[in-house]
């Protein structure tokens, strides 16, 4: 396989996993050896990784009337569609829902299926707006020929818990999809604990700490982590406490349980995993968070429901634990139980950097790019 790649990512910076994932990736690539054209909506800034002299940054401006929500699904897809036309690629990795690409990873999940998932969420007419909404509809519109096995090659799924949404949904041959689980970069999280974050909060020592990590917090689950952590104190007479990291409408979820830190830089947040006795995510829908390696890696078990697809990586009672519904508050309270106590949590933090070592970026991105080759082959 020629040694070039063409990467396809509408927004490539930000806070969130998937774009963290593109940066982890584009490292991995050029380390060995490949040249990277990455189309893009909105360039990288001066002075990041991009700027090297394997990495060509092409940006196809969106004008004004398609920066507007409702047609964003499908005016940037229309864009790169043009563009591969006029500059044919030898082989396109995409990282979004587009129309045709060889090789595509769904990072992002199933649009229409976490449609599903929040209705609980939401009431009648919202619903309905939902139902109606050009945004949601193009969405959905354009997953579905993104999908399509004749405007894909091959699949690249984070997770079984995607993989079978896709093969369900879509009826997109099992055989030409592969899970990869996400990988962390080991060097950037230590396990080493640090008591900084109880010492912030005036907690003592038998005081259960618990961190939520993320934006989104509806989807992410913010409010029933909240819940269960009054639950499990309430049932156990001990205090509890949720540290939160990263921005949202703090006004709907303020209250003594918690504390809101805000946007926190990467240094930052590795203080925060270390700090914690646990991760608590009750997420609603996530193909593969992120934040669980991050915090597995930094000695932080990490709590979930099976609607994160990294929940399949987890042990249950060793290294995390996972409950079927982001609702069931008393199940969730009862894993908060797992690791409270004081006296595990060396042996947990142990367990958990031992299971992060399975999941090194180095040995992700290997995959990726077996996985290309392999593709590359049968398209050749």
């Amino acid at each position: 396989m020629e040694k070039h790649l063409t990467l396809v990512r509408q927004y490539p910076v930000g806070p969130g996993g998937a774009e963290k994932y593109l940066d982890l990736l584009v490292r991995g690539l050029t380390q060995r050896g490949f040249d990277i054209t990455l189309l893009c909506a909105d360039a990288p800034p001066h002075g990041m990784y991009f700027e090297t002299s394997n990495v060509d940054v092409v940006r196809l401006d969106i004008p004004n009337l398609g920066r507007w929500r409702p047609l964003r699904p499908w005016y940037f897809p229309w864009l790169v569609q043009a563009w591969l036309r006029k500059y044919p690629q030898p082989f396109v990795f995409s990282l979004e829902r587009h129309w045709r690409q060889d090789l595509l990873r769904s990072g992002d999940g199933i649009h229409a299926e976490w449609l599903e998932r929040r209705r609980p969420l939401r009431n009648g007419l919202l619903n309905a707006l939902t139902f109606v909404s050009p945004y949601h509809r193009l969405t959905v519109m354009g997953e579905r020929r993104a999908y399509h096995p004749d405007r894909t090659l091959w699949v690249l799924a984070n997770s079984n818990f995607v993989k079978e949404q896709i093969a369900g949904r879509f009826g997109f041959p099992p055989g030409r999809m592969e899970v990869i689980h996400n990988g962390v970069n080991l060097e950037e999280w230590s396990p080493e604990a640090d008591p900084w974050l109880r010492a912030r909060l005036g907690l003592d020592a038998d005081a259960a700490l618990g961190l939520f990590v993320g934006t989104g917090w509806e989807r992410k689950g913010l409010r029933e982590a909240l819940d269960a952590l009054a639950t499990w104190s309430s049932k156990n007479g001990r205090a509890a406490h949720l540290a939160v990291a990263g921005r949202g409408p703090e006004r709907r979820y303020r209250g003594p349980g918690a504390t809101f830190f805000g946007a926190v830089s990467h240094a930052e947040l590795a203080r925060f995993y270390r700090g914690a006795d646990f991760l608590i995510l009750p997420t609603w829908y996530d193909p593969f968070a992120n934040v669980t390696l991050e915090a597995l890696a930094s000695g932080l078990p990490v709590i979930t429901t099976r609607a994160n697809g990294a929940a399949e990586i987890l042990e249950d009672g060793a290294d995390g634990a996972v409950v079927d519904s982001p609702q069931d508050r008393e199940a969730l309270a009862t894993k908060i139980g797992l690791f409270a106590d004081p006296g595990r949590r060396d042996e947990v933090r142990a367990a958990c950097r031992r299971k992060a070592e399975k999941f090194g970026l180095g040995d992700h991105v290997g995959k990726v790019v077996d996985l290309c080759m392999r593709v590359a082959a049968l398209k050749g």
